[in-house]
C-alpha cells in the first residue's frame, strides 16, 4: 500500500484512499478469490484495483465513504479487475463461432442466431447492460454452468438463467430491428 499511497499528490485524497483501503481492501480480496480461486492473483486484482480507484479518487467525496454505493462501486472495480485477470488466465479461449448451445432443441430463435454474423452478434453483445454481457459471455464463451457463474457473480444460479433468458430475448430482439 505503501507505492500505491506514493502515487497520491493530495493529502485529502491521500486521507481518503487510506481510509477506502483500510475498509474495504478485505472485501475486494474476497471477491477477486471467490473469481479467481489463487490467492496471489486476487492480491494482484486487489492492488490493480487500488490504481483504478486512486484514478477515480476525485469521484469519490469523504463524506460518502461509507455508503453502500461506495462499497459496490469498489467491489465492482474489483468484480471485473478480477474477471479481466480470469479471461487472460484462460488458455484456451473459444471463440464465439465454436461455442453451441448445449441442452437447447434446434428452435427459430437458435436457427436465427446462426445466420447473424459473429460481428454483429459481438456488437449486439457489447451494447446489453453488463449484467447480461458478464453471464452471455461466461455462459457460452467459456462455457460454465449456471451454478458456477452465480458463484463468480455473487448471485444465485437461477438469476443466472434468468438473465440469460432476458439476454437472450433482448439480443434477438435488438438484431432483428438492425434487420441482422
Amino acid at each position: 500500500m505503501i507505492i500505491l499511497a506514493s502515487m497520491i499528490d493530495e493529502p485529502g485524497d491521500l486521507v481518503k484512499f487510506q481510509t477506502l483501503y483500510s475498509l474495504y481492501s478485505g472485501a475486494m480480496y474476497t471477491t477477486a478469490f471467490n473469481i479467481l480461486e489463487n490467492a496471489d492473483d486476487a492480491e494482484d486484482a486487489v492492488q490493480i484495483s487500488s490504481l483504478k480507484i486512486i484514478k477515480n479518487l476525485n469521484r469519490l467525496e469523504m463524506e460518502e465513504i461509507h455508503d453502500i454505493k461506495t462499497k459496490s462501486f469498489l467491489l465492482t472495480i474489483a468484480r471485473n479487475t478480477a474477471l479481466d485477470i480470469w479471461r487472460k488466465r484462460k488458455k484456451e479461449p473459444v471463440s464465439v463461432e465454436e461455442v453451441e448451445m448445449d441442452g437447447l432443441a434446434p428452435s427459430a430463435e437458435k436457427i436465427y442466431f446462426d445466420k447473424v454474423s459473429v460481428n454483429n452478434l459481438a456488437e449486439a453483445i457489447g451494447r446489453l447492460d453488463g449484467i447480461y454481457q458478464d453471464v452471455l459471455r461466461l455462459y457460452y464463451v467459456h462455457e460454465l454452468p449456471s451454478k458456477e457463474i452465480g458463484k463468480i457473480l455473487n448471485i444465485n444460479h437461477l438469476t443466472v438463467n434468468t438473465r440469460l433468458k432476458r439476454a437472450r430475448e433482448k439480443l434477438f430482439k435488438m438484431l432483428k430491428e438492425e434487420g441482422a
